[in-house]
């Protein structure tokens, strides 16, 4: 029986584009917000009963009646959690079936010390668990020129330093190149914080934007001239790999999710957290010497289509269910 899915979100990474992947081996998915959007919509063409709980608070007593009538309604025997939201969701709901949990690297608040007495076993991202699965996608829609020379990363703006590390990278290449702009998409509590911090480090020569969720990465960094990865935050490695997926060269900061899958000067370049010089030397490399960007941009996608396949993320989706129904 195909286990039920619980996850924050069907469209922002890292959980959603995974299982749009293995929709085929799913029947049921329980995402916590409103369930209308095109991972959503593809999921139930593939046949997929897709609930949207539209849920807006951390303890949330709609969200909660809807999930509890859907775990009596088809007593799942596992249940595949992603994230602390939705553990705190489904453990007061009455879930009985095994609990399987992917940590999406909340931070944990004083009721979530009783949850993990719930889980039965954690599956980890990455080698041996869940694995990576970027989205498929298309050539660039706009080619990248000296007129037309975007910087796109996405992410969740909930850690301050990453973020303004990646700003102030981008104001010394302003300083530099009159026609790059930086497009940054997402959402998280710091938006308001870091805009004014744009403001205030750039003057009157804004050419940074935050333009909301985006929910179709790959168009969105296929737009781009390179593709930034500034948080280590979970989610860092899908993000890399859609934008290489897409014929990105990557300048991503250095983690154990992107160490994964970026090679250093070969599909990308990887900085240490905070560097700022660094971060904005391998900008300026691949801004300036055309051969070096192109050759990476190949190596990226095809160092994606080689060790990143689609079956791979559905073998192993299907490796982990099997070994709890066991």
């Amino acid at each position: 029986m195909p286990p039920l899915i619980i996850v924050p979100s069907l469209e922002d990474v890292p959980a959603g584009p995974e299982l749009r992947l293995v929709a085929a081996q799913l029947s049921r998915v329980v995402t916590l917000d409103r369930a209308d959007g095109p991972n959503a919509l593809a999921m139930r063409d593939a046949g997929v009963t897709v609930v949207g709980l539209d849920a807006s608070l951390t303890v949330d007593v709609g969200a909660w009646r809807t999930l509890r009538d859907e775990l009596r309604t088809h007593s799942p025997a596992l249940i595949h959690v992603f994230g602390l939201f939705a553990l705190r969701l489904a453990v007061p709901a009455g879930a009985q079936a095994r609990i399987l949990f992917t940590d999406l690297g909340e931070r944990p608040g004083w009721l979530d010390r009783r949850l993990p007495r719930r889980v039965h076993s954690t599956a980890v991202r990455g080698e041996g668990g869940i694995p990576f699965g970027p989205l498929i996608a298309t050539k660039s829609e706009l080619s990248p020129s000296a007129e037309h020379r975007l910087i796109a990363a996405d992410g969740v703006f909930d850690r301050r330093d990453e973020w303004r590390t990646a700003l102030r990278a981008f104001d010394f290449l302003k300083l530099i190149y009159p026609d790059v702009r930086f497009d940054l998409s997402g959402a998280g509590p710091l938006v308001a914080k870091l805009d004014t911090f744009v403001r205030r480090i750039g003057g009157d020569d804004i050419r940074t934007r935050f333009v909301g969720r985006c929910h179709d990465l790959p168009s969105f960094y296929g737009r781009a001239f390179m593709a930034w990865v500034p948080s280590a935050q979970p989610g860092a490695a899908q993000r890399a790999l859609t934008a290489m997926a897409a014929g990105r060269a990557v300048v991503a900061v250095r983690c154990p999710e992107t160490e994964a899958v970026v090679r250093h000067e070969e599909t990308g370049f990887l900085y240490d957290a905070g560097d700022v010089i660094p971060m904005t030397r391998f900008a300026r490399r691949l801004v300036e010497n055309a051969d070096v960007r192109s050759k990476m941009e190949s190596s990226a996608r095809q160092y994606v289509a080689e060790h990143f396949p689609t079956s791979r993320v559905v073998d192993g989706f299907a490796a982990v269910y099997d070994h709890e129904h066991r």
